[in-house]
């Protein structure tokens, strides 16, 4: 596995994947909350890069804005940077890697959904309110994005989602209904999403895993797709500073 390093185009891409419901450069960092989304990544402070003020301001106003709209900063740096190390007291919830590829083989592209269709099944497979899922479903109204789902008769297996970007396409979602796993579903999911990117002109796929879940970075490395420059380290929840309400 090479060495970790800053990438500035892979981690811009991953982060406009997402939308959230407010977005707000603090500090020369990108900020994000979202009441109707718990995903950590619409809810977090990209502490990627120098900050446009001295560390310690920067995370002040950081935890400052989230505190002001009663939530608890969620941090995303990369390890061994000066917010990271200046974070080592916080708590470390988990760590992700951005894994990328080349895109290559013969996934089929038409096997795409339209997004409200992809959020349906995704809703059915993970058990997500229809709150959450039309939340979502709105937040990617107005990018170039696609769903990709399998099905056993009318029912929904697998489903995955697909952002497009320039030459990047990321792989988001993926997830197989219990019952379902291990026969390959996951896999032609990516892979036509993967197809589907490379028909827009994108060359490079990536996708986000955490480092917990060595079964899923396996599968993907099976694909292709390695930790060739980007980790996220961790989020971090910092408990202390916040009101007592939060």
């Amino acid at each position: 596995m090479s060495e970790v390093h800053h990438d500035p185009a892979l981690l811009g891409a991953a982060r406009r994947a997402f939308p959230s419901f407010e977005e707000a450069v603090v500090a020369g960092w990108h900020l994000r909350s979202d009441p109707e989304l718990p995903n950590r990544r619409v809810n977090c402070a990209w502490a990627v890069g120098e900050p446009a003020v001295p560390l310690t301001e920067a995370i002040d106003e950081v935890v400052a804005w989230f505190s002001d709209r009663d939530r608890r900063p969620i941090v995303l740096t990369e390890p061994g940077s000066p917010v990271d190390i200046a974070l080592a007291d916080w708590e470390v919830q988990a760590a992700t890697d951005l894994m990328t590829a080349p895109i290559v083989g013969d996934g089929d592209a038409s096997a795409t959904e339209s997004v409200e269709t992809w959020s349906l099944a995704w809703a059915r497979i993970r058990d997500v309110s229809d709150a959450h899922r039309t939340a979502l479903a709105e937040r990617l109204a107005d990018i170039d994005a696609v769903g990709a789902v399998h099905r056993a008769g009318t029912n929904p297996v697998a489903v995955g989602l697909g952002v497009a970007e320039g030459p990047m396409v990321g792989v988001f979602n993926v997830a197989t209904a219990s019952g379902h796993r291990r026969r390959g579903h996951a896999t032609r999911i990516t892979e036509a999403l993967m197809a589907w990117g490379a028909a827009r002109g994108a060359s490079t796929a990536y996708l986000q895993v955490e480092a917990s879940n060595p079964g899923a970075a396996a599968l993907y490395r099976v694909l292709g797709l390695d930790r060739k420059s980007t980790r996220l380290n961790s989020s971090h929840v910092r408990t202390s500073r916040m009101p007592s309400s939060a």
